[in-house]
């Protein structure tokens, strides 16, 4: 039988993968592994899995969180994740798609392997100040969810008694149903 987390539960699991998102961010220059990290807290932040939801899209869906005042381009947080913003080898790829691919060969930083995606030896080799151009680009995609991250958080925190019981009743309808 499962069992749903309430609303405050799903902040608490945001909270401790922001936490190691942050981490990551913070000490990337002391060793590749922080990358793996990042990709794999990316993921698990805004890619919808076979047994979990995106919790940091879910949850500012659920808030009806506008995070265009937040972020640069007055963009939404789905049309950030789609947008294609990345070339590899003359192939367009979203944020979203760069973070599945970047935490599906993450483990290629530290294994050896006999093989590797082309687009990822070019993009290994290419540095920019002792890091990797597809590192690079997704230290910039994890700044950019902090931020969003941080700006949620601060609005949920404001919300009165009211608003928040409000958004945990149609939560909870919804998970029933």
């Amino acid at each position: 039988m499962k069992v749903h987390k309430s609303i405050n539960g799903l902040m608490r699991v945001l909270d401790n993968h922001l936490f190691l998102l942050n981490l990551s961010v913070e000490n990337h220059a002391k060793h590749p592994a922080f990358f793996i990290l990042m990709a794999s807290e990316l993921r698990t932040l805004v890619c919808k899995g076979k047994d979990h939801e995106d919790i940091l899209v879910y949850l500012i869906k659920l808030f009806n969180f506008d995070i265009s005042e937040y972020f640069k381009g007055k963009k939404s947080l789905s049309r950030f994740l789609h947008d294609k913003e990345i070339v590899l080898e003359k192939k367009s790829y979203s944020n979203l798609s760069f973070i599945k691919i970047m935490a599906a060969h993450s483990g290629e930083y530290i294994h050896v392997r006999k093989d590797t995606d082309s687009r990822f030896i070019l993009g290994n080799q290419l540095q920019i100040n002792g890091v990797s151009l597809l590192n690079k680009q997704l230290l910039c995609i994890a700044k950019d969810i902090l931020h969003i991250s941080r700006a949620f958080i601060e609005y949920a925190n404001r919300l009165t008694k009211s608003e928040f019981k409000e958004i945990e009743d149609a939560y909870n309808k919804s998970v029933k149903q």
